[in-house]
């Protein structure tokens, strides 16, 4: 009698089990099906009021330069292992710039400002973009970091997210100044009619260049808003 007692109560408590995981345990996972079956929604951030954009994420439509070295994927700008210069069609004289860019361990590239063919070292404009924490460039003064002036003016270090995340860049050039904001926080505030530099360097019209030294990231919501002149 004790026995059957104890395969009764054995059977109820397994239905009791049974019960449970119809309440609790299956609405669940209904749940979680109905969320991974949402359509996917575009990981690229809208473009800012009052600015055009300058790279589609379609194609390389309005650049020019080494476009071998870079594909559009999902609507990001990758700029391949090898990939070098590359430039808008478009001139500009005075503008501010966004964009956002991802880097890879080890990436360096820059942004030319007022860019002109071909691009000479230390006769173009360029605003330094580098993984900071790379081993290799540890070594680097600061005008050779990121956010830089290359080889003119150091920006202010500590506002680059680690490797792999987005981060968000705003280049303001108007006259002889650049400032350079990055994540929100100006990194850099200079007048070029402060240094001594060579002639090209004071261009005051030109391209926008993307200036690859052949480590592959990313760049997304490229965009450009035309100032008027001081």
């Amino acid at each position: 009698m004790a026995a059957v007692n104890m395969a009764f109560k054995m059977k109820y408590l397994s239905l009791a089990i049974v019960s449970f995981a119809l309440i609790f345990v299956f609405p669940n996972c209904r749940h979680r099906l109905k969320a991974e079956e949402q359509p996917a929604t575009s990981s690229v951030p809208p473009i800012a009021e009052g600015f055009t954009s300058i790279f589609n994420g379609k194609n390389l439509k309005g650049w020019t330069g080494h476009t071998d070295g870079y594909h559009v994927e999902d609507g990001v700008l990758v700029c391949k292992a090898g990939g070098q210069l590359l430039f808008t069609e478009a001139q500009f004289t005075d503008f501010v710039l966004r964009f956002d860019f991802q880097l890879t361990p080890g990436a360096n590239s820059g942004i030319g400002i007022r860019y002109a063919p071909p691009f000479q070292p230390l006769q173009d404009i360029e605003i330094q973009i580098l993984d900071n924490s790379a081993q290799e460039y540890q070594e680097l003064d600061g005008k050779h970091r990121h956010g830089a002036i290359y080889s003119v003016a150091a920006a202010k270090s500590g506002q680059l997210r680690r490797v792999g995340q987005w981060n968000s860049q705003t280049i303001a050039v108007q006259g002889s100044r650049i400032t350079v904001t990055l994540n929100g926080e100006v990194i850099l505030d200079k007048r070029l009619d402060e240094f001594n530099l060579h002639p090209d360097m004071l261009r005051t019209r030109g391209h926008i260049a993307i200036l690859g030294h052949g480590t592959p990231m990313n760049f997304r919501k490229i965009a450009v808003k035309e100032l008027t002149a001081e």
